[in-house]
């Protein structure tokens, strides 16, 4: 997978071994990371397709943030880099 489309038709580019409990984009900086990340919304995860070049490779619906259970973040902000972990309701 390489590509991640959310509801409102945002598409990001992710890393190769994505999988809806670990998703990893790198968007070049700081402030694109928190754009991004502020992109997986409950309204946004109604509708999520995963996409390996122009081939659907996974469509879900109702998809959520993975409730993080150190107190720590998701989506989780690293420099550029935005790692999302998600699951279906």
């Amino acid at each position: 997978m390489d590509k991640i489309k959310l509801f409102d038709g945002t598409t990001l580019n992710i890393e190769d071994y994505a999988s809806i409990s670990h998703i990893v984009h790198k968007a070049g900086s700081a402030a694109k990371a928190q754009a991004a990340a502020e992109k997986f919304t409950d309204e946004n995860l109604r509708h999520v397709e995963f996409l390996h070049g122009s081939e659907t490779a996974g469509i879900y619906d109702n998809l959520a943030l993975t409730p993080d259970e150190e107190g720590g973040s998701n989506p989780t902000i690293d420099g550029a880099t935005v790692t999302i972990s998600l699951y279906q309701k």
